[in-house]
């Protein structure tokens, strides 16, 4: 079986204006970036237009082949991603009330940024590192796409809480490039290389920090938006990612198989076999969101045992409580002390 890629989905084109502007300060016409994409210059002015993964990655490698890999255009892009870059995603985390906030709503709804590194937030006693896992990059792209996904991260960062955030430390588990400099030029920041991890460091009790522009009917408005737009991208690739975007908008109220079969309008047994060829059942997906879902509520919200078993949709702690164990070996309670 083909293993699904985390980053391949369908993204709004928005980032590859992006790439094309960075392009174009270094002398490249937007018709070269776009080389082979079969993206034309008329829809680059389309608000909703949406490409593969890969259309971006062939404009990342025209990029790179025509201006070498001793220039910064990752941090160049990077720094011109913005909150509102993103739309509704964007705006949803700068009217969010709090990092924390800000932090897991984006984290719940990745697939409508252009991150292509896969984030995870891991607390550590009083540190919380966000984390930058690129071991399914193209080899070729890696190193581009973690500088820009990481000086994207604290673009975002500065849109959200306009300070110099004071982080522990940004370390990048790659070898550190000719034009290093520019990383503390441009941003404020030393950037250590060649590390174990790619991560951000900070101290957790910042995630407390409020936002100046929290709003909560801005933030509930736009949230709506992202949650429609995620049911309308999970209509596109395999059945098990239908399936899995669709629970999570709702987790508290998952749906039986036969359901879930009306909603995405086919045969109950249909469904089943499809899941069969990608070698998943429906009840091992509900069960590894609420899993995954678990831990992130356990360890960025402060929600209590009992309010994170009924938002997974748990009628009793105490069978919430049993399928942790199963899972982590572990209690809640015990599993969040261990923050």
């Amino acid at each position: 079986m083909t293993m699904q890629l985390y980053w391949n989905f369908p993204r709004s084109i928005s980032a590859i204006r992006v790439l094309l502007t960075v392009g174009q300060l270094h002398g490249l016409t937007h018709e070269t970036c776009l080389e082979n994409t079969h993206i034309s210059l008329s829809d680059l002015s389309q608000s909703n237009f949406e490409v593969e993964a890969e259309q971006e990655f062939i404009v990342i490698r025209n990029l790179l082949k025509l201006l070498g890999p001793n220039l910064p255009i990752g941090l160049e892009a990077g720094l011109r991603h913005h909150t509102t870059t993103f739309g509704a995603w964007g705006f949803a985390i700068l009217s969010s009330q709090t990092m924390k906030e800000a932090l897991h709503f984006a984290m719940r709804y990745f697939q409508l940024s252009s991150i292509f590194c896969n984030l995870e937030v891991v607390h550590d006693g009083t540190h919380t590192l966000l984390i930058f896992d690129h071991s399914q990059l193209p080899d070729d792209l890696e190193y581009f796409l973690v500088e820009r996904d990481l000086i994207t991260v604290i673009s975002i960062q500065r849109d959200v809480l306009p300070i110099q955030f004071p982080v522990m430390s940004i370390n990048v588990a790659l070898p550190a490039p000719k034009y290093v400099d520019k990383f503390l030029e441009l941003t404020g920041y030393s950037i250590h290389f060649n590390q174990p991890q790619s991560c951000i460091i900070f101290e957790s009790h910042l995630l407390d920090l409020p936002l100046p522009q929290a709003d909560p009917f801005i933030r509930a408005r736009y949230e709506a938006e992202c949650q429609q737009l995620w049911t309308r991208r999970s209509s596109l690739g395999s059945y098990s990612q239908k399936v899995r975007n669709i629970l999570l908008l709702q987790p508290s109220q998952m749906p039986k198989i036969d359901e879930m079969a009306d909603y995405l309008q086919i045969n109950l047994r249909t469904l089943q076999r499809h899941l069969a060829v990608e070698g998943i059942t429906y009840e091992r997906l509900i069960d590894d969101i609420r899993k995954d879902l678990a831990e992130d509520l356990l360890k960025t919200t402060s929600l209590t045992v009992e309010e994170v078993a009924n938002q997974l949709g748990y009628s009793e702690v105490s069978a919430f409580s049993r399928a942790f164990k199963r899972w982590k070996s572990i209690s809640p309670k015990n599993f969040r002390l261990q923050k």
